[in-house]
């Protein structure tokens, strides 16, 4: 049989031997015999065909003896008890390809194992080699099977009780019927503490016994096992935990992220009746925004608390008395928050970007809120944020403004990007470089935005051009959002895990309402709200946060450049090609500062509409600023807070983009994490 191998790094391996080290650090040879194959062992589909999809599974074997490939004799055979799988020798002929181009056939001698169709359970079979010196290997198979492998799971993540102790029922789901069982693992330190009922398939009662340490809680694992050797095994572990025996706090309420108690935040005990914790609080509906404590559980009981707006703690003995007004919200947000029982008091302070933009300031962006698929609304600034950091910033400002020609970005074009150069730098940061004005002498970044870098945006640290942030280099460094895997607490105090999402990913889901929700179910990051230089209370606008800008285009109904309703969907976006959208988008000052590069394609609609798009253009690391007011081919570069290609070649976000004479917006996820790359920044104000 003749195996079709591009290399014969198979062959290849067996001319090293594997090397051990002693303690004083002098290498030897291991003279002992080792059995290998190549390729790796494979699995089998349920049909008895390959992974691959070959009929069998051929593999080459190699005995090594020493430090040499040995032609020491060898054997190859499976359990009689597995019949449904065949295995003999075979001779296994690759093509090798050197390195020069030329091609001839390579035999070895080997095995191969052919499996019957599966109409059962997952199973594996251990093929063994054998060599002649007494030597053997073992080389695992498995096949899937017709039948399910057992599953099972639970709506309950884990249990805690409080110290007194209590019981709580689990529930659990299984394809496995009565086939079940169940264990409880303690943690170091403690045993027997929990008492387990089963009370009939998918249901168990368990019960904590009191527990009186006031210095730490006990912790065990349930595990539920599901299904039998037969049939294939699932199980299911469970993270129990009894706290223990000081008081809990609970903080819930209209204006504490809006939780019922049954959800209630539970705060972290710093000290004997002191507290801390982090959570959104909003501005409640009548204007009250309570703020209520429960003690020692997630239930309703009296005496409870409430934080009043002088800056104390009230008792409320029962349901019956009144809750006093709560904090002053001047604008909703995260808050780091600390109680003190011992002096009935509280305080806070907000979770904030350094260096964002001031309060004071917002009042002075025009908005807009824009109608959504669920018939709500989402508030706009309908400018580019053009916040420089202000005096306390230093002599490199936070972004950079608007300039017309190439090679301009602070730094030439002259690899590694690392050294300001005033022949290429602003006039604001010392430079040569005059940003481009209006007829009044006013810079256009101070209207319509300037260019920030994704360290900038996401961070507030003025990296204003080229240098590297956070380490790395100008051209390739890290997500500023962090690595994926990672775990992130957005604006509004929404925890994800983050991840890489490339186009492709969307293109798989409807352009439908339904779609977009199984998106977001199955991708969060899609509507994560990050601060970054944004105000407190606002955020960069996000991917949903376009998705829903370009439904509000569609409702726009304009009739000479109609945004189709397909367009708002993530699978729109992961295509690329936003059709018509950017039409509505324009402002006609793009043809002010474009005399050469009109945009041809504006609506008759985009006035109302009101969005104000503007040929900001973005930033290179190589050729500085590109693509903006006055060059030959304007553009508009919004970065979105989202990370996209992401390997060991290419660290990138996504990005939203227009090319002056289209009437269509573009979207990826290759817009460069590297400084140099800088873009617009629209922001939205934040929503729960």
């Amino acid at each position: 049989m003749k195996t079709m191998i591009k290399t014969a790094a198979w062959a290849c391996a067996t001319l090293f031997c594997a090397v051990s080290c002693y303690d004083d650090g002098t290498d030897c040879f291991d003279t002992g015999t080792r059995i290998s194959i190549s390729p790796e062992a494979e699995s089998f589909r349920a049909d008895g065909t390959t992974a691959s999809g070959n009929e069998s599974f051929t593999a080459a074997v190699i005995v090594n003896a020493g430090s040499s490939v040995s032609d020491m004799a060898w054997e190859v055979s499976a359990p009689a008890a597995a019949a449904w799988a065949t295995v003999r020798r075979t001779v296994v002929t690759s093509i090798f390809e050197e390195a020069g181009g030329g091609i001839h056939d390579l035999s070895a001698e080997g095995f191969e194992i052919a499996v019957e169709p599966n109409t059962e359970y997952r199973r594996t079979v251990r093929v063994t080699i054998a060599a002649a010196d007494g030597t053997t290997a073992g080389f695992e198979f498995m096949q899937l099977g017709l039948k399910a492998d057992a599953e099972v799971s639970s709506e309950t993540e884990r249990l805690v009780f409080m110290a007194p102790g209590e019981s709580k029922e689990l529930t659990y789901t299984s394809n496995m019927g009565d086939v079940y069982k169940y264990e409880v693992v303690y943690g170091a330190g403690s045993a027997d503490w929990l008492t387990v009922e089963d009370k009939g398939v998918g249901s168990l009662a368990v019960t904590a016994a009191p527990w009186d340490n006031v210095d730490a809680a006990r912790t065990a694992t349930l595990r539920i096992t599901v299904g039998s050797a037969e049939t294939s095994l699932a199980s299911l572990e469970i993270p129990v935990t009894q706290n223990a025996a000081y008081d809990y706090y609970y903080m819930y309420g209209a204006s504490a992220d809006a939780l019922p108690v049954a959800e209630a935040y539970e705060l972290t005990r710093t000290a004997v009746g002191e507290y801390t914790g982090t959570l959104y609080f909003l501005r409640s509906s009548d204007g009250r925004n309570p703020v209520l404590l429960n003690k020692n559980g997630r239930t309703p009981a009296y005496p409870c608390y409430a934080l009043a707006q002088d800056g104390t703690v009230k008792e409320l003995a029962s349901a019956e008395a009144e809750v006093p007004e709560g904090p002053a919200i001047d604008i909703d947000g995260v808050r780091n928050f600390s109680v003190d029982f011992n002096a009935m008091t509280w305080s806070w302070g907000r979770v904030s970007t350094s260096n964002c933009m001031p309060d004071e300031l917002v009042a002075t962006y025009p908005t807009k809120a824009y109608v959504t698929r669920d018939g709500g609304t989402k508030t706009w600034m309908t400018v580019g944020l053009h916040w420089d950091g202000g005096a306390a910033i230093g002599r490199y400002k936070l972004g950079s403004g608007l300039v017309s020609g190439h090679q301009t970005g602070g730094y030439g074009n002259v690899a590694p990007y690392d050294a300001r150069n005033p022949e290429f730098d602003t006039e604001e940061n010392g430079g040569k470089v005059v940003e481009a004005k209006d007829g009044s002498g006013r810079p256009l970044a101070e209207i319509y935005g300037r260019l920030y870098s994704s360290c900038e945006q996401l961070t507030g640290s003025p990296n204003g051009a080229l240098n590297p942030c956070e380490g790395g280099s100008s051209a390739l460094i890290n997500s500023p959002l962090g690595e994926p895997g990672a775990t992130l607490i957005d604006a509004v105090g929404d925890v994800y895990v983050l991840e890489s999402i490339m186009p492709a990913d969307l293109t798989l889901y409807a352009a439908s309402a339904a779609g977009d929700a199984q998106a977001e179910a199955e991708h969060p990051n899609l509507k994560m709200q990050i601060q970054g230089i944004c105000p407190y209370g606002w955020h960069i606008a996000n991917l949903q946060d376009w998705k829903d800008l370009a439904y509000a285009a569609f409702k726009a109904g304009a009739a000479d450049y109609p945004v189709a309703e397909s367009m708002a969907s993530y699978r729109a976006f992961g295509g690329g090609t936003l059709t018509n959208f950017a039409a509505l988008l324009f402002t006609a000052d793009w043809n002010i500062y474009n005399p050469t590069c009109p945009a041809e394609k504006i609506s008759t609609a985009a006035a109302d509409f009101g969005f104000n798009m503007f040929s900001q253009g973005w930033r290179l690391y190589k050729t500085g600023y590109d693509y903006g007011p006055g060059d030959n081919d304007p553009r508009m570069y919004a970065f979105i807070p989202l990370i996209g290609d992401y390997s060991a070649k290419k660290k990138a976000g996504w990005r939203i983009w227009n090319q002056g004479r289209e009437a269509n917006m573009r979207t990826n996820g290759g817009f460069d994490f590297g400084n140099g790359c800088g873009a617009a920044v629209r922001c939205v104000k934040n929503y729960k």
